[in-house]
């Protein structure tokens, strides 16, 4: 089983914990700066680790408070047994720890692994083992507070039990964890800034900007209960909202809150760029509680 233990962390964080220095000067930052990267789509390819690599300086130079990943760690999990998609999780692992950082994590539709295997294998059991065991966690959806904000992290990839050739997934915010929501918010008060992760987009302009302004977007490429997610956060200070899935790079404000589709590690699945985005990643800085979000790509 490929899992991240406290251990390596702590041993890759100490050997890449020297000093960052531009012109001679240490460098010293003063707004909150956040790192969001997503859609990694890792695959047992040395072609993939290559350009996985070139993301290890750029991650460096930018010097994040915290680092936040968005879903998709792996490629085609969810169409794998955990003994098919280990390669790929042993592929991230090693970007995981080259960060030198701990890494909070939103569990993706590719993350859900032995949901239909493309072998026949019956389906596993529970398809998120593999990713809570990772990244140490009880459960893919929770939140806690640092930095002086919230984070709350979501799981809209919600299984569909249908047949070969049937969607797999949908987007959805499920009643169960919609109650536990609130209970979060209940307790959280009105005037701290949140943020708020999820893989699968609760607000985007994809489907107008590829399909056109009178398509239907399809099936599982945004969260068909957005409104009433929202709705919960209305009496909140919903600084903003960080999304993977759609490996654009897109920006909306909606309401005083910030929503980024934060691009993709992978770009086009390894294949170029996407929609004009290109394989990258991004920070979220706050100068104050206003946020500021700037995509980068490796050199």
């Amino acid at each position: 089983m490929i899992t991240c233990s406290k251990r390596d962390f702590i041993k890759t964080a100490a050997a890449l914990a020297a000093p960052f220095w531009i012109g001679g000067c240490a460098f010293r930052k003063k707004k909150l700066s956040l790192l969001f990267f997503t859609d990694i789509h890792a695959l047992p390819s040395e072609e993939v680790r290559a350009k996985l690599s070139s993301f290890h300086g750029l991650i460096h130079r930018l010097r994040p408070e915290m680092i936040l990943g968005g879903g998709d760690f792996v490629h085609n999990g969810l169409r794998q047994t955990p003994a098919q998609s280990a390669p790929s999780w042993a592929v991230y692992r090693d970007f995981h720890l080259s960060v030198g950082k701990e890494i909070h994590a939103a569990c993706g539709n590719h993350d859900l692994v032995g949901t239909r295997p493309d072998d026949g294998t019956p389906p596993e059991a529970d398809p998120r083992k593999v990713f809570c065991d990772f990244f140490n966690l009880d459960k893919t959806w929770r939140s806690f507070d640092a930095l002086g904000k919230k984070f709350i992290f979501l799981d809209a990839s919600q299984i569909v039990h249908g047949e070969v050739g049937q969607p797999i997934y949908r987007g959805r915010v499920e009643e169960d964890q919609m109650d536990w929501l609130r209970s979060e918010l209940s307790a959280t008060p009105f005037g701290k800034p949140i943020i708020l992760l999820t893989h699968i987009p609760l607000i985007t302009s994809f489907g107008t900007a590829t399909l056109g302004a009178h398509e239907k977007l399809p099936p599982g490429l945004a969260i068909e209960n957005n409104m009433e997610v929202l709705a919960l956060f209305e009496k909140h200070n919903l600084a903003s909202v960080l999304q993977g899935h759609l490996h654009v790079n897109e920006q909306i404000v909606w309401r005083n809150t910030l929503f980024v589709t934060g691009g993709a590690v992978c770009g086009k699945w390894w294949k170029g760029n996407l929609w004009g985005t290109p394989p990258g990643l991004g920070t979220l800085s706050f100068d104050g509680d206003r946020p500021e979000w700037r995509y980068a790509v490796p050199q």
